[in-house]
């Protein structure tokens, strides 16, 4: 490419150079006559001129361009008045050749193109002038002002052709921005130079000693035009600056991050060309822009390496430097200057490479090193953070597909089937149940039901893959197969057939060989819902009336669900009760046992109807469980109850507060997170609130993951299993689980103080559970007997009507008051049923 771009300049250069001869030799312009010794000391005079004026360029702002410009139409137009075209011609290429290729250092190829320009343009000036002018110029006439005027304007524009010619031979096609510039640029120039260029050629007709006269106050001009510029520079750049920091803040990816970075990069500089730099510990990677594409490549860590230690401090290049070999191929091919400034932090070490200003900005100066520095400070910062970030939200990905998975199998668990998959307009769910898995698991091990769960998932994959079926594993020994697209009876049978028969067989681990039997529950969309949640609930039902009748399959009868009707009313009615807020919340005393004092309460839902009167909470839970409602009812009583709990620690009493929990706050850890902020808003101490979760429920969710007990255990939030002894835990699981409290289900209660078994259990239970530092609740606990049992067994707090039924939340200060009038003086005995007679 390099090679391509030399042969175009040199033929555009050769290419200038002839067309000028020939016009010069075919048309000369008109000369004027002056004597040998005026052309002489002239042509020195316009040559000084020409190099004054090449050294010290002007710069304006105009409509957010700074087109930088030097008034060489002066010295060309008194040039060609009073010497005439020859002269002139060579006076510049001495005056603009030597200031060009000296002090400003341009590439040669571009110093030859310009030089070879000036030949066109001094004869097309030449030949505006004369005509226009006349052979014999009149100095003080508007036709001589006016030639004046059109010889600056076509020597602009012929030399400005010949920089765009050039720049689309080298560079490629120019854009809107390149040919904007060149027309403000144009503007300014001949705005400005055409009448310095009149009163130029006034003053050296009337008296050339005049000039000298004028040449102090161009002097000031020019060193104000500078100082102004260069205040405006350092103005720009501090807004650059901010500019670059202010975009770079905020989330986004690492890629998304170096793109920015190099473009704004270009934009606070205005440099044409960009790269960033990325040294690690074992590569270097190199990021540009490939047209509007971001590449990123591997390049040598060696010249890297050394690119960023060169570059301490900042570095600038231009195309005469000496550059170290071994990072040579690291620098923009065929650059004019480049910058170079490195970054060094705790994440990240690298370089920003910026190389060539555009348009007619000046060339980069030690300003512009200052610059680079400090954008390649924030840039490695910004890409540092963002790198994090991409670690941090990786790692998220991966915590939470954890959540959505079953660690076992690999398949997705419940509430991965769910996130998937939460609506089927059409098609069949079938759930699949391995017989004894329960039994398996205690006669065997964890481990080999684990084994057994294995292979049914394996055996159901393969079944399923032929027909486009969605495998997942909704408990330990549930799975569920969605086939999204309709089947007619017979289809469905003989699908469910063989996920029975592919599924059921031996399965061998460690030298046992277990026989694998399943079955199988079906409901089809749309006919028992579309929500995913609601088909796999109905196929539940299937499989629980397929084992009731001891068959293989089942199918969910709508029509067998005479409640259904009933139960979708209720859920209609159910949710504007949450939105409206007609919902009540009682609270249940808690009673610590060995002081008489009230430490606690439950809170619990009550629904009074206004047509329907009292319904009962086992109706409407139960409802929202099968309707998806569980949730939004569980997060509206977690909110009165913490509301409540505030409002009571300001009053004075210190009581903690219960929540049960419901099936959707463990498999989906979203709702269990929003739970946790809502503790965390109401600022309450971890002690005043306490989660309870039913012991199956906790079993369900530590085969699953665990992903919800992660979060509350991680906030410190209190978690009670409650109903414990109706579950299928076992000394093993309890020993793993995050939880504070036991709560010893009202069965094994409610007789204790009169039948010695229920004692024996009670008493086995509260041991276990303070040997685990749990601490123990008996709920359930209905008259004074049981009491005093209790609290000779050693449990710690009890609740039940014996002491008080679930009251509003007004009424909680008066009943705590009429218990511990009683209790803590220990007559707690002469209330006999009072609590549930008075309440």
């Amino acid at each position: 490419m390099a090679h391509v771009r030399l042969r175009r300049s040199m033929y555009l250069a050769v290419g200038v150079s002839t067309l000028g001869l020939v016009l010069w030799t075919a048309f000369p312009p008109p000369s004027p006559p002056v004597s040998a010794d005026a052309v002489l000391w002239g042509f020195l005079a316009v040559a000084v001129l020409y190099a004054l004026v090449e050294t010290w360029p002007l710069v304006f702002e105009v409509r957010g361009e700074t087109p930088v410009f030097t008034l060489t139409g002066v010295p060309l137009v008194v040039g060609l008045v009073f010497l005439g075209p020859v002269p002139t011609m060579l006076a510049r290429v001495v005056g603009t050749g030597l200031v060009q290729g000296l002090w400003w250092r341009i590439n040669p190829l571009k110093w030859a193109v310009n030089i070879a320009g000036v030949v066109v343009e001094v004869w097309i000036a030449g030949w505006v002038l004369g005509s226009i002018g006349g052979a014999e110029f009149a100095h003080f006439s508007l036709r001589g002002w006016i030639a004046v005027g059109a010889a600056g304007l076509v020597a602009d524009l012929s030399s400005g052709l010949v920089v765009m010619v050039a720049m689309r031979l080298t560079a490629g096609p120019l854009g809107p921005g390149s040919l904007r510039s060149f027309a403000i640029g144009s503007a300014v120039n001949s705005g400005v130079g055409t009448p310095l260029a009149i009163l130029a050629v006034l003053t050296v007709a009337v008296d050339i000693r005049a000039t000298l006269v004028l040449a102090p106050v161009a002097l000031l001009l020019v060193t104000t035009n500078r100082a102004r510029h260069h205040l405006s520079q350092r103005y720009s750049t501090v807004q650059q600056l901010y500019r670059f920091i202010t975009d770079l803040s905020g989330s986004r990816t690492t890629k998304e991050v170096i793109d920015l970075v190099l473009r704004r990069a270009e934009q606070a500089t205005g440099a044409t060309r960009s790269q960033l730099i990325l040294v690690g510990r074992t590569d270097a990677t190199s990021w540009s822009h490939h047209g509007d594409h971001l590449v990123g490549e591997e390049v040598d860590l060696l010249a890297a390496t050394t690119l960023m230690h060169a570059a301490y401090g900042g570095m600038l290049l231009g195309p005469g430097d000496t550059v170290d070999p071994i990072m040579q191929p690291l620098l923009p091919e065929g650059y004019e200057q480049v910058l170079v400034g490195r970054f060094a932090n705790a994440e990240l070490t690298g370089a920003l490479v910026l190389a060539d200003r555009a348009g007619t900005l000046a060339l980069f100066d030690e300003d512009d090193v200052q610059m680079i520095v400090a954008l390649a400070g924030h840039a490695g910062s910004a890409v540092g953070e963002s790198r994090l970030l991409d670690r941090v939200q990786a790692e998220a990905a991966r915590r939470e597909l954890m959540a959505l998975t079953d660690r076992t199998t690999g398949l997705k668990n419940r509430a991965g089937l769910i996130d998937s998959m939460p609506r089927m307009e059409r098609g069949v769910v079938f759930v699949i149940g391995v017989r004894d898995i329960n039994e398996i698991s205690t006669g065997f091990g964890h481990s080999v039901a684990e084994r057994v769960a294995t292979s049914v998932a394996q055996r159901l994959t393969a079944s399923s893959q032929s027909r486009g079926g969605e495998v997942a594993r909704l408990s330990m020994g549930q799975f569920a197969v969605c086939i999204p697209r309709t089947l007619d009876d017979a289809e469905t049978s003989d699908v469910a057939n063989s996920l029975v028969r592919d599924a059921s067989g031996a399965v061998e681990h460690g030298g046992l060989r277990i026989n694998v039997a399943v079955r199988v529950g079906v409901a089809h969309a749309p006919v028992h819902g579309v929500e995913i949640v609601e088909l796999v609930r109905a196929a539940e039902r299937g499989l629980s009336e397929a084992a009731e009748t001891r068959r293989t399959i089942g199918e969910f009868d709508s029509e067998r669900d005479r409640e259904t009707k009933h139960r979708l009313e209720l859920a209609s009615e159910l949710r504007t009760a949450i939105d409206e807020s007609h919902l009540r919340v009682a609270y249940q005393p808690k009673v610590d046992l060995a002081s008489g004092r009230v430490t606690g309460v439950e809170a619990l839902c009550r629904w009074p109807h206004a047509q329907r009167g009292y319904i009962s909470p086992a109706e409407f839970i139960d409802v929202a469980e099968r309707t998806g409602l569980i949730q939004p009812l569980t997060l509206w009583v977690t909110e009165r109850s913490l509301d409540q709990c505030l409002r009571w620690r300001a009053e004075g009493l210190e009581l903690s507060v219960a929540i049960n929990l419901s099936n959707a706050a463990l498999l989906d850890p979203d709702a269990a997170r929003e739970i946790v902020a809502m503790i965390d808003a109401h600022e309450l101490p971890n002690t005043s609130v306490v989660l309870e979760i039913t012991e199956t429920q906790l079993m369900e969710d530590v085969q699953l993951g665990g992903a919800a007990l992660s979060v509350f255990d991680a906030a410190g939030v209190e978690l009670s299993i409650d109903d414990f002894g109706t579950g299928y835990s076992s000394l093993a699981h309890l020993k793993d689980i995050p939880v504070r409290e036991m709560k010893i289900d009202r069965a094994f209660v409610a007789e204790a103080g009169r039948d010695q078994t229920q004692q024996v259990m009670c008493q086995a239970m509260i041991t276990m559970a303070h040997q685990l530092g749990l601490r123990v609740v008996a709920e359930g606990v209905a008259d004074a007997e049981c009491a005093d049992v209790l609290r000779g067994l050693g449990c710690d707090v009890a609740q039940g009507f014996y002491y008080a039924t679930p009251v509003p939340a007004p009424q909680i200060r008066t009943t705590i008051a009429e218990i511990e009038a009683i209790t803590v003086d220990g007559t707690l005995r002469r209330l006999g049923q009072r609590g549930l007679r008075g309440n």
